[in-house]
């Protein structure tokens, strides 16, 4: 934990943990959440059974104590308005809330009441588990993780029940059961990336849980697709239409056989010639998803700037969509194909093909690590400090790939020209906009900055040095 959120937590250690801003500005923000196209990729709440929340929340209190239901509502408005920077609000009702503040005081409510097993408490978790996953806490994102992932069992989230009946029509333990379900989705999904980054194993395995989807599931292909020649500023009506989700379950599924085949224990004893047999079977399956996404959606082998400059007549939605499953694509193939760097170098003198095989697959990665940065940079065009999530979740992997490449092989032309790339991600990055994120996410955005113009720094040096040794 970082020394300022320590010290928010500290000071929310007191009486004022249980303060909520004015309750006219809490609706307005929470109205506006169900309007942004934010819940459709986290629904977390859902429009109906938020309601009960926000009354028992703001409901007087009687006696000097509050209830654990008065608790683990409060901590369920205050996570929600932790991410109000996310929503596309005016500066003014902005300005009146401290999301980073909310945060660490949902956080200190979620400590209280760790052992409630309600909605309420599991929707609060599971928006504190995004924001840090948001910021690629992982620490955090762990803590939070264990909470959600414990009530969304015990809730029976990780089963499918019979019932199909959701939205408007449905009565109020149907919909309650269906948005249990949908909140099991959203922690399966980051289970699975807090696996990878963290390479601790799944809470959420996929021998416990049933992961059949809903039958309507994927109707926000034709929904999303309908807009796609529409104009940027179109975002349609996202209170009507169904959620997609961050990322698709279906990859999600494959990131645990990845953890499984590749980074669990039990693979830390096996052989050069199964590692690479394993890489192969899950670069199939991976292929076998991606042809399996409708066209408009299907992730590119690879980007570049030449294949994203037309993207500017199309609905941000529809955008943002697309390049969130590219991004998704791309992160995982860079995670599998790095993954050969376990070669060892005697095996590669003793099996000829190996060394031809291995850098085959090194050569995908850095592929997948270059589509990456363009698309962030795109995103960054296109959505400006919304790109934050994606910036914060994805640019790691893809400019360390770049940069041991660059280092490894620093007379390679297509090295200097990664290096030109990790140079003008950099500055894209220190130059964006900022005026909608806060002062953690502000200050999260310099370290990420920083970080890639040491790498920048780094490969220049490593590159100067091998000039002169050649010259």
């Amino acid at each position: 934990m970082r020394d300022s959120e320590a010290s928010i937590l500290q000071q929310s250690f007191s009486q004022t943990v249980y303060e909520l801003p004015d309750q006219h500005v809490t609706r307005e923000i929470v109205a506006a959440f169900f309007n942004s196209s934010f819940r459709l990729a986290f629904p977390v709440l859902d429009e109906i059974l938020f309601q009960t929340t926000m009354e028992t929340a703001y409901e007087p209190l009687e006696g000097t104590l509050f209830s654990s239901i008065q608790i683990s509502a409060r901590a369920c408005v205050l996570g929600m308005l932790a991410v109000a920077p996310r929503l596309g609000l005016s500066r003014q009702i902005i300005a009146s809330v401290d999301a980073d503040l909310c945060a660490a005081r949902a956080h200190c409510l979620l400590l209280r009441i760790s052992d409630d097993v309600s909605l309420s408490t599991l929707q609060a978790a599971v928006m504190l588990l995004i924001q840090r996953a948001c910021y690629s806490d992982w620490q955090g994102a762990t803590f939070f993780q264990s909470i959600a992932c414990r009530i969304v069992c015990a809730l029976r989230g990780h089963l499918c029940h019979t019932s199909t009946v959701s939205g408007l029509d449905s009565d109020r333990s149907e919909r309650e059961v269906h948005h249990i379900r949908m909140l099991f989705w959203l922690c399966y999904i980051i289970d699975k990336d807090i696996s990878l980054f963290t390479g601790n194993p799944p809470l959420l395995a996929e021998f416990s849980c049933d992961l059949t989807l809903h039958n309507n599931y994927y109707d926000h292909h034709t929904y999303l697709s309908s807009m796609a020649c529409s104009s940027a500023s179109n975002e349609g009506s996202p209170q009507h239409t169904n959620p997609y989700l961050p990322r698709d379950p279906h990859l999600s599924h494959l990131k645990e056989k990845v953890y499984r085949q590749l980074l669990s224990a039990r693979t830390m004893h096996d052989n050069d010639n199964q590692l690479l047999l394993n890489i192969r079977q899950l670069d199939d399956e991976i292929e076998h998803w991606r042809r399996s996404i409708p066209i408009e959606f299907r992730p590119a082998l690879f980007v570049s700037k030449n294949s994203l400059q037309n993207i500017s007549n199309e609905a941000i939605q529809y955008t943002v969509r697309r390049m969130t499953l590219q991004l998704d694509y791309h992160h995982l193939m860079i995670v599998i194909h790095t993954t050969v760097r376990k070669c060892t170098a005697k095996s590669s003198t003793e099996v000829p093909d190996l060394h031809s095989v291995v850098h085959s697959s090194f050569d995908l990665s850095l592929v997948a690590s270059r589509s990456t940065l363009w698309c962030l940079k795109t995103l960054v065009g296109l959505i400006a400090e919304d790109a934050f999530r994606f910036i914060t979740f994805y640019s790691t992997a893809a400019t360390l790939s770049l940069f041991l490449n660059t280092v490894i092989h620093p007379l390679n032309t297509q090295s200097r020209i990664d290096l030109e790339l990790l140079i003008s991600f950099g500055n894209i990055i220190c130059n964006m906009p900022a005026q909608a994120l806060t002062k953690m996410e502000k200050s999260h955005i310099r370290e990420i900055s920083k970080f890639v113009m040491r790498l920048v720094w780094l490969g220049t040096s490593a590159v100067t040095k091998a000039d002169k040794e050649a010259n």
